[in-house]
């Protein structure tokens, strides 16, 4: 994503550290900016308000694209190398979703969350009742467990483990019930 210098020497792109997901938020200055692969968020010129997302079925490839998405755009700085592990663990064929639809997802999330933009910009990239809802739209274990292991890899994949990545993957495994020790012994099989 880009960020400018604004008067007075910050970026345009601030982001608040918690320890919670609900509390991330990345304000973005300009009217547009890129969220990779050639995706362009748009500032609405809607109302501010609760806009709803796009609906998938429940345990659907898009519904699992979508819960990545979030995960490569969620610290508000989407990697090359985050692109290149989806490349890499061959992603879009355990999705059984060609690669074009899942950039189609990838660019209807940004647009939904850009949607929902405060006046100021404001973009809470982690809002809690979108993550819930997101993370409701997979109820299959086994998709769980591989979602878990591919968000993780994507995670990691740009050398750190981001604050809200982190808090994101702590929400996910503890609102599906889902430790460390699960993942292991599914993929030690």
């Amino acid at each position: 994503m880009n960020s400018s210098k604004q008067p007075g020497g910050k970026t345009g792109k601030e982001v608040a550290r918690s320890n919670t997901v609900q509390d991330y938020c990345v304000i973005m200055t300009p009217k547009t900016y890129c969220c990779g692969i050639g995706v362009t968020i748009k500032r609405s010129s809607q109302p501010t308000g609760e806009i709803p997302m796009r609906h998938y079925s429940t345990n659907s490839a898009e519904a699992c694209a979508r819960l990545l998405a979030m995960f490569l755009v969620t610290d508000g700085d989407m990697d090359s190398r985050q692109l290149e592990v989806l490349e890499k663990l061959n992603v879009y064929d355990l999705l059984n979703l060609p690669r074009k639809k899942f950039t189609q997802v990838l660019s209807d999330y940004c647009d939904d969350i850009s949607d929902e933009a405060g006046e100021d910009g404001t973009i809470h990239l982690l809002d809690r009742d979108r993550v819930d809802s997101i993370l409701s739209d997979i109820s299959d274990h086994r998709k769980r467990i591989l979602l878990c292991v591919l968000a993780m890899d994507i995670s990691k994949s740009d050398g750190t483990i981001s604050d809200p990545e982190m808090a994101l993957l702590s929400h996910m495994m503890k609102q599906w019930s889902i430790s460390l020790d699960d993942l292991e012994r599914e993929f030690a099989r």
